[in-house]
């Protein structure tokens, strides 16, 4: 009888282990890898094979940067992962300012983050030096969820942006932001004046007529000698550049770096910029404000707060496709995100994308775009419905800007555009008197390069 009692006691102890292991899983202990993770994956994520169900619901552990202190935002993101993604993450505070230089320290050291964003400042060096997996070696290491729909959005805009030698290193994107032109429609009714809006619903939207535009809006209209209203408002002339098919730096599909401002397509932007400020003197890169600027040359994520304060009419159209271009482009930025090549955990990389992606959806915490539905959605605007269909039309056009991740040409594109807006020498004078420079660093950066 003793030896039953002692049998059934030790079977008793042996169940009330099982079940506390089996608890600590539930709650998201990571340390025992048994796939029994009970966390509850959010509606919305679609059709899930088995497997990549599974590899969803165990994330393990990746560490992040969180810049200038860690937010709500990212707590909430923290808590998310480990309780529906059987994950755990390391908040890495960073400063905002300079973290990109801190990035290349970390990895050096071999103490970077598993993940990255990835824009311009960092593209295309941090590609070709070899510091993020590709899309194909995420495959290879038999990543999951490469092919979702939250990881390939926008595969065609991400693709052209973070590709060379046939491997893409950055994909789905953290942020888009395309560029518009927002026009004034209050200004150019009290002027009588033809508006963008009105050329762009005729078809006949180009560089010609927002060159009229420009000229016709702009005046003296107290007759003080000064200037009261400007047709264009930009501080940088890459808009015109991109948008005529140019590049100042291309990124070529052998992955090497070369100086294109002697294209026909660059130097005939970078003209018609010249004349606009220069000649015209229509442009401007005096902010003023709604009663002295027609249009501005704008991200939609810069505008949109001044739009939702503004109390005049706007509308939104395209910037002109250039005349040399030869298919339709709408300038913009694009973050996308990146798997540093040291993470020993890219499938945890991967899951922590789909997270954000999807929370972000949920509740309703999106950028840019999203803001400005809201703004033109409302009663405030006659046609703002048309004015959401221009955007959206064109949205899915935009491209990354021009390679400024080389060298410090990010500080020094600046020199090169206020020489092009303000001075009396001929655009090539100017291209001539950069090109060394540019030259220099661009050759030390594909002298780096090791992909």
């Amino acid at each position: 009888m003793k030896k039953i009692i002692s049998r059934t006691l030790m079977l008793l102890i042996v169940a009330a282990m099982v079940f506390a292991c089996t608890s600590c899983v539930a709650g998201g202990n990571n340390d025992a890898n048994d796939g029994k993770t009970q966390g509850k994956l959010p509606e919305g994520l679609g059709e899930l094979s088995a497997e990549l169900q599974e590899a969803l619901m165990n994330s393990g552990k990746i560490q992040v940067y969180c810049y200038d202190g860690v937010s709500d935002y990212d707590k909430a993101l923290a808590e998310e992962f480990a309780t529906n993604y059987g994950g755990e993450v390391d908040l890495r505070v960073v400063s905002w300012e300079g973290w990109q230089d801190v990035f290349f320290t970390h990895y050096a050291a071999n103490d970077a983050p598993d993940l990255i964003y990835v824009f311009e400042k960092l593209w295309p060096k941090v590609g070709n030096r070899g510091m993020l997996f590709s899309t194909n070696e995420l495959k290879e290491k038999g990543v999951l969820g490469l092919d979702h729909f939250l990881i390939t959005e926008n595969e065609d805009v991400t693709k052209k942006a973070f590709s060379f030698k046939g491997e893409q290193y950055a994909f789905t994107y953290k942020h888009i932001s395309p560029g518009f032109l927002f026009v004034n429609e209050s200004m150019f009714e009290e002027h009588e004046v033809k508006s963008p809006s009105e050329y762009f619903a005729e078809g006949k939207w180009n560089w010609d007529t927002f060159r009229t535009a420009c000229r016709e809006i702009t005046g003296d209209w107290d007759g003080d000698g000064t200037t009261d209203t400007h047709g264009y408002y930009g501080w940088d002339t890459d808009y015109f550049v991109l948008a005529n098919g140019g590049q100042l730096i291309t990124l070529q599909d052998d992955g090497k770096l070369v100086n294109t401002m002697n294209t026909l397509n660059t130097k005939n932007a970078l003209d018609f910029a010249r004349e606009l400020y220069n000649v015209d003197r229509s442009a401007t890169t005096n902010k003023g404000s709604e009663s002295t600027i027609a249009m501005r040359g704008w991200l939609i994520d810069n505008i949109v707060n001044d739009v939702n304060a503004s109390k005049v009419e706007w509308s939104v159209v395209p910037f002109p496709t250039g005349p040399d271009a030869t298919t339709t482009v709408v300038p913009g930025i694009i973050d996308g995100w990146g798997c540093v090549s040291s993470s020993e955990n890219p499938q945890g990389v991967i899951n922590w994308i789909i997270m954000q992606k999807m929370f972000n959806v949920e509740h309703n915490s999106g950028e840019g775009y999203e803001n400005l539905v809201k703004c033109f959605g409302d009663k405030q605007y006659s046609n703002g419905q048309e004015y959401l269909d221009v955007i959206k039309q064109y949205k899915e056009f935009t491209v990354a800007p021009i390679y400024q991740g080389v060298g410090s040409l990010w500080n020094s594109q600046y020199g090169f555009w206020n020489t092009i807006k303000g001075t009396s020498q001929t655009t090539q004078e100017v291209i001539s008197s950069f090109s060394a420079m540019f030259d220099a660093q661009i050759e030390a950066e594909n002298n780096a390069a090791t992909k």
